[in-house]
């Protein structure tokens, strides 16, 4: 089934239309940047950055809980908000998705963000980006995405695979860095 018949879709605020040069008066709002959204599937709040508006943005522009949001520069990538990230400024840079009603019950967002990640998707993306300098993907190749239809069980069973993926990543990330620093200091007491 395609993205653009269980989700509705749009880009982001377009910032110059909104930016505020007198911080005093305008309303802060946290931004969500191309670095926050990564393969991961999760949202990076490390690099999140502020926004300053002139005027109250519009909901549509903010994040809800089990929204999608995707980069539309490469690479592409897609994170699935959770509860404690609503109310994020959502770039033009970046599209928003978010589930219909109707078929809430038979994708879940983190699925989703995780198939838009997947290597299958990936190569989809890749026949419709544009630009030399900044490849840009256009909206309507990912309303055009094919999603598999699974039953909830297998989505469910493909998150917890993605997310242990990630734990361990990070695990050996860390690892990585101490053993660095232990045989520097290694090296360090032998010279």
């Amino acid at each position: 089934m395609k993205l653009k018949d269980i989700s509705s879709i749009r880009s982001g605020l377009l910032l110059s239309r909104k930016k505020s040069d007198d911080r005093s008066n305008a309303n802060k709002y946290p931004l969500i940047t191309l670095k926050s959204v990564d393969d991961s599937g999760v949202l990076n709040t490390e690099f999140l950055d502020e926004f300053y508006a002139l005027e109250e943005i519009s909901n549509e522009y903010l994040t809800s809980e089990n929204d999608i949001i995707v980069r539309l520069r490469e690479p592409v990538f897609a994170c699935s908000i959770e509860k404690e990230n609503e109310g994020l400024l959502i770039p033009s840079y970046l599209a928003k998705l978010s589930i219909n009603e109707k078929y809430s019950k038979e994708f879940l967002s983190k699925y989703i963000a995780h198939y838009i990640n997947s290597k299958n998707a990936q190569k989809e993306f890749k026949k419709d980006t544009e630009g030399s300098v900044i490849s840009m993907i256009k909206l309507k190749a990912i309303e055009n995405l094919e999603i598999p239809e699974i039953p909830i069980e297998k989505q469910e069973k493909i998150i917890k695979i993605a997310e242990f993926k990630q734990k361990e990543l990070k695990l050996l990330k860390e690892l990585t860095i101490l053993k660095e620093k232990y045989y520097s200091k290694i090296l360090e007491d032998i010279i």
